[in-house]
């Protein structure tokens, strides 16, 4: 027997099989005892549709909640690399101005050496030979903490001061022929040829004298290769 039936099929029943079904609507359900009525399936229909409303919002809500702190983590992400980014530029740029700072500390020194060496070659020489002693001078001077001091021949700093060093290359048997007063002149000094083909370590004071007088260029590059 169906549970539910149309009208049809309810006129086509005995009487005693029609005294079991009861009209709901146009159709005729089956008397059952136990089964809900038609208002208590209605009822569990409807609260069944509300546990998955529910259930549906929650996860929407569920969904939209991981959602935005994905975003919120996408965020923070791009704002660190922005700040590595912005930082790494920053130290960059650091580095340049420190490169930058201490070229102009090293030009600055040097022109200090420079001065401090013209300035002692001054007192025990003249002219050219002034000019040549000085580059020997330079090397044995150095800036500490500001201040041109005077160094031994391995480059330490000593106690020495400047009248102390003009006196060591006065009296140095090497730079008798180019500090003031000094008896040689130059005279057996070989000639140009002879004295730019030698290595500079190798020539005399008076061949490097020479040398300064006949080609200052030729000197120049012989002293920054020495």
């Amino acid at each position: 027997m169906k549970y539910k039936i149309n009208a049809e099929e309810f006129a086509a029943l005995s009487e005693e099989l029609k005294k079991l079904y009861e009209q709901s609507g146009e159709e005729y359900v089956l008397k059952v005892d136990g089964l809900p009525q038609q208002e208590d399936v209605a009822e569990l229909k409807a609260s069944h549709q509300k546990l998955l409303d529910e259930k549906k919002a929650e996860a929407e809500k569920r969904r939209l909640a991981e959602e935005q702190a994905r975003k919120e983590a996408e965020e923070r992400a791009k704002k660190q690399g922005d700040f590595e980014q912005l930082s790494k530029s920053y130290e960059q740029k650091l580095q340049e101005q420190e490169s930058k700072y201490q070229a102009l500390i090293q030009k600055n020194e040097q022109r200090e050496i420079q001065a401090t060496a013209n300035r002692i070659a001054g007192k025990i020489a003249d002219g050219p030979n002034a000019e040549i002693i000085s580059e020997f001078i330079s090397k044995r001077l150095k800036v500490s903490e500001g201040v041109v001091r005077v160094t031994d021949d391995a480059g330490t700093l000593t106690i020495s001061s400047e009248d102390q060093l003009a006196d060591e290359f006065k009296s140095n048997p090497r730079y008798a022929s180019l500090v003031r007063g000094s008896l040689a002149t130059g005279g057996g000094a070989t000639g140009s040829n002879g004295t730019t083909n030698k290595p500079f370590k190798e020539m005399n004071d008076e061949e490097r004298t020479q040398l300064y007088k006949q080609n200052p260029e030729k000197f120049n590059q012989l002293v920054k290769g020495a």
